[in-house]
């Protein structure tokens, strides 16, 4: 059920979100099913992904306009106190061995270099619609450059602007 309100509100800004079935299941199941959704008919009016691109662009004005999603982030929050952010302090708590998506030693996932190869593949195919260049507005200065042994380091970090390439 969830997943298909998902594809509801996000299929027409997301044509090929159908190709992320493990993703979808993964985040639909962490997400609980507000009672109004178990109804035949909506309580609440709902502005979906389409209307909102009709009223412009995807704003914070038209994100925060759809009741579903506040709806699920509240409830999400509710069980899952405590993520808001980062806390240094409870960065030495947590064991190195805890988040291992591939796996360790001899059982290591057989498809993580496919996997790998993938997510390169998918952040190619999203920046091939965009010319990438120097933000100028913050680099007033030339940019310090710093070198070692391998690569090259910049060590305050570059601004980058996204424009988006119409072909």
């Amino acid at each position: 059920m969830c997943r298909v309100q998902f594809f509801f509100f996000f299929a027409d800004c997301f044509p090929e979100l159908h190709h992320i079935w493990f993703l979808l299941t993964w985040l639909t199941s962490r997400l609980v099913v507000p009672y109004f959704m178990l109804t035949t008919k909506l309580i609440l009016p709902v502005i979906t992904a389409r209307k909102a691109r009709q009223l412009g662009v995807f704003t914070q004005k038209n994100v925060m306009e759809m009741p579903y999603l506040d709806m699920v982030l509240n409830e999400t929050m509710r069980y899952y106190t405590g993520v808001v952010g980062f806390n240094a302090e409870n960065k030495h708590r947590i064991h190195p061995a805890s988040f291992q998506p591939f796996g360790k030693g001899p059982r290591e996932c057989l498809g993580r270099n496919f996997a790998l190869l993938e997510m390169k593949l998918m952040l190619s195919k999203f920046l091939a619609n965009f010319k990438v260049s120097v933000d100028e507005e913050h680099h007033k200065e030339p940019i310090k450059l710093k070198s070692s042994f391998i690569a090259t380091i910049v060590p305050n970090g570059v601004w980058m602007k996204l424009e988006k390439v119409h072909p």
